[in-house]
């Protein structure tokens, strides 16, 4: 129930927003609104405002509409011509249809805007431990020091680490040069050459610092849930259950257990759990998954749990706060991010090296929304930013009945000099919705398959 009411909140703000920016510019253009529904079917709520639109809360939330005065669809009073979307000049009309994804854009801005004016915590880049024979053990690094820079950029959190690193093994460089500090103390530092001809990074199943050997201060693997019929379940772990150690060694972070569970499908393990102030060890043999990723099949382990939400030693933590115009700056950056992400997405989706695993329907979104809710106000506001721009992008893309549709119509009708014929445009739509329905087809299945 929490989760379906996240998905309705999420969709909620996300219909609204979009639909509100067809409005808003359809009514300052002149345009008469007959009706703005946040959601489809049959109508649950209405009520009407002074100039005459009608606001419906209806049936089913997987989206929403604003209807204007339109010649196409029916015959329009003489007196009524002037306020219908049709008269418009074709610059009024494109600029009404795109104000839906812009407002999804300027919502993420603005939540990137204030998260990084409230600031972001992160774990310090403080190595805990280093793996032996790993890269950066041969390059002298070792535990108890803290990272300051990665050539020469700051790198004090393992988000900034992250970054650099994916760029570094993206720009295949052959080396990188670490400075690292005492993490009470970075005044007094040393810089170390970690040479990166045999560096493998799996980003997919790795963190890009564990894939150099480096450990950073991690949360406790402590259990929040535990998904019923899995093998967490199976084998008797409890909410509240704190993993200590596998197979009798001691792990330091969720990270190591994440990795040992993910390479030892059907294999079996034990479990030291700390429950009510005593070891319990517990037998569990992870569920073997198979991921499709473009035409390769990646086998992994799961045993179905969720971590809880616990906090680290404020030694270990260090937050990032801006003032309003660096943190307007950081927003765009942050939108410019998402653009490229989902825009690459949208490149492998078309040249068909996307995952099923990679698409989300109802439930994917309501089970990601829970899941940053329950990591806090923030992670939440983050998530919605993010959804917000894909909500964005997807509805410009040129398929008729979605906005990029209608845009890709007023195109052609300013090249050629004259509106796309009504049985055009309604044979497109066809089509359009055909693909749309299609697209929500194969959502719903890997919804399926992930639950």
């Amino acid at each position: 129930m929490f989760s379906v009411l996240i998905f309705l909140l999420t969709i909620g703000i996300l219909v609204v927003i979009h639909e509100y920016g067809h409005f808003i510019v359809a009514r300052k253009c002149g345009v008469k609104v007959e009706r703005f529904s946040i959601g489809f079917g049959k109508r649950l709520y209405s009520w009407y405002d002074k100039q005459g639109t009608e606001f419906t809360i209806s049936l089913i939330p997987l989206g929403g509409y604003v209807k204007m005065l339109d010649e196409r669809a029916g015959d329009v009073l003489a007196e009524d011509k002037p306020y219908a979307f049709t008269q418009k000049s074709l610059s009024k009309r494109a600029s009404i249809i795109a104000a839906g994804p812009i407002a999804n854009f300027l919502l993420a801005i603005i939540i990137f805007w204030i998260l990084a004016m409230i600031g972001t915590e992160a774990r310090k880049s403080v190595v805990v431990s280093v793996v032996p024979d790993s890269i950066a053990a041969q390059s002298g690094v070792t535990p108890n020091m803290a990272i300051v820079s990665i050539n020469n950029q700051e790198a004090k959190s393992s988000i900034k680490v992250g970054q650099i690193l994916t760029q570094a093994y993206q720009d295949k460089l052959k080396q990188i040069e670490i400075e690292l500090a005492d993490p009470s103390d970075d005044s007094l530092t040393i810089t170390k050459t970690l040479l990166l001809a045999d560096w493998t990074y799996d980003a997919k199943n790795e963190l890009p610092w564990a894939s150099l050997g480096l450990v950073f201060p991690d949360y406790p693997a402590t259990i929040s849930r535990i998904r019923e019929g899995s093998a967490a379940h199976l084998a008797g772990l409890q909410s509240g259950d704190t993993i200590v150690k596998i197979n009798a060694e001691k792990i330091e972070n969720r990270e190591k257990l994440i990795q040992f569970i993910r390479y030892s499908p059907q294999e079996q393990i034990s479990l030291t759990v700390l429950r009510d102030g005593q070891e319990i060890i517990l037998n569990i043999t992870p569920t073997k998954i198979i991921e499709k990723q473009g035409e390769k099949s990646i086998t992994r382990g799961q045993i179905g749990i969720e971590f809880a939400n616990n906090t680290l030693n404020d030694e270990y933590i260090i937050n990032y706060r801006y003032n309003p115009i660096t943190s307007a700056w950081i927003a765009i950056q942050r939108f410019g991010t998402s653009i490229k992400l989902i825009g690459s997405f949208l490149f492998q989706a078309i040249t068909g090296n996307a995952s099923m695993n990679d698409l989300a329907g109802p439930v994917g979104i309501a089970q990601a929304a829970e899941a940053q809710f329950s990591f806090g106000i923030t992670a939440y506001l983050a998530f919605l930013a993010f959804l917000s721009i894909n909500l964005g992008v997807m509805n410009l893309l040129p398929i008729p009945v979605l906005d990029g549709g209608h845009l890709l119509f007023l195109a052609i009708e300013k090249i050629k000099g004259s509106p796309v014929s009504v049985k055009v445009q309604q044979n497109f739509y066809l089509v359009g919705a055909f693909l749309l329905l299609s697209l929500m087809v194969i959502t719903f299945i890997s919804d399926f398959m992930r639950l």
